[in-house]
């Protein structure tokens, strides 16, 4: 039950909830596990189980959207005997990513406008890329997506990166100018440990050698004699200058504000590339659904020590949070069929579609957190 703590408290017992949500925000499904369980066979549990404990067949169309855990290639043979489809985010850890991103860079005329996706003011604007690729033994379509607010903040953030890495990279330098070698192979091995416990991403490095002559420690104590030549050595000294790498920051800006989707619904009439988006998108219900578990006003602190009463308690937070979305709904439809001036706190839960229409036959999600 110590799993990994973002709030830097290993001390405590750490819980798990997987969720399992309907796409008006209803907790339908939910699990306790592990603080250290790991989300990738988490998600395979889910693709496995869903239908069984929702009761439906396997000729019924049922769309699993989830994170980047999601995808593995056992669950993507999971999801095809299981007969679910999915949508979810490709992993950079796969190499087909990288492909798609260069192949989307290439092609710009391809690129699609999808607009944006919330009636606010200032919403962010998607462009999509669409295509399909093998993975896994079968074939899915990926939407290479670029988002405007996204590329803005990850543009800045890779601005501090390089800013961070030339500073590490300098004061490690400095630390290694003074050092001395006897042979040039001993300078070169020194060099190649170092360029290994200080990988440069977007800087260049060029290195000299220079020749340095040291005087040998004294094998004698008090002071030398009047005259007396102390004996010296020559050694090697290694100097590097460093120099950003304009051709890895200019790729690396280029993918800012990009990442793919991967899904099965092939069919591009029938999803376009705005619908799948607003679907993904969606799953900020499951946060909301996260900061509900973890509010310090429905869970104070607790002494529990037993992990099945942990466990216990987990699953009422489930059932309350089942009860508690399931009470946001009635309001939201009550809400719909009236005259009454919006509440504020309950009309944030009111899904508005990309194109103020209803965005298909999508059934439950699924997400892990």
């Amino acid at each position: 039950m110590r799993g990994y703590s973002k709030d830097h408290r290993p001390d405590l017992v750490h819980l798990l909830f997987g969720v399992v949500l309907s796409r008006d925000g209803v907790l339908v499904a939910g699990e306790v596990a592990a603080g250290n369980a790991q989300d990738r066979t988490a998600n395979g549990y889910w693709i496995t189980h869903i239908r069984q404990h929702l009761g439906l067949a396997l000729q019924q169309f049922r769309l699993y959207v989830a994170d980047s855990a999601a995808v593995t290639d056992e669950n993507l043979r999971l999801g095809q005997l299981f007969h679910l489809d999915l949508l979810s985010r490709l992993p950079e850890r796969f190499g087909l990513a990288e492909t798609l991103f260069t192949q989307a860079l290439a092609d710009a005329a391809s690129w699609t406008p999808l607009g944006a996706l919330s009636p606010e003011p200032h919403a962010a604007q998607y462009p999509a890329w669409d295509t399909t690729a093998e993975l896994a033994d079968a074939t899915y379509r990926f939407l290479v997506v670029r988002s405007d607010h996204l590329q803005a903040q990850q543009a800045e953030t890779l601005s501090r990166a390089v800013a961070r890495e030339l500073t590490t990279l300098q004061q490690a330098l400095t630390q290694l100018a003074p050092q001395g070698w006897h042979t040039a192979a001993d300078a070169e091995t020194a060099r190649l440990a170092w360029v290994k416990a200080h990988p440069a991403y977007y800087h260049r490095i060029t290195w000299t050698t220079e020749t340095s002559t040291a005087p040998l420690p004294r094998t004698r104590p008090g002071r030398p004699r009047q005259g007396a030549v102390r004996p010296t050595v020559e050694g090697l000294r290694l100097q590097g200058a460093v120099t950003p790498d304009p051709d890895r920051i200019a790729a690396a800006r280029e993918r800012c504000g990009r990442f793919v989707l991967i899904t099965t619904l092939l069919d591009q009439a029938a999803y376009p590339p705005a619908t799948l988006l607003a679907e993904y998108k969606e799953q900020h219900l499951a946060e909301r659904m996260h900061s509900f578990l973890k509010d310090p006003l429905a869970v104070g602190a607790f002494c529990l020590k037993k992990p099945e009463r942990v466990i216990a308690l987990g699953y009422v937070l489930l059932i309350a949070a089942m009860v508690h979305t399931l009470l946001a709904r009635q309001v939201r439809q009550a809400l719909d069929t009236t005259e009454q001036p919006p509440i504020a706190g309950l009309r944030g839960w009111i899904r508005v579609p990309h194109d103020g229409q209803s965005p298909g036959p999508f059934s439950p999600r699924s997400t892990r957190f």
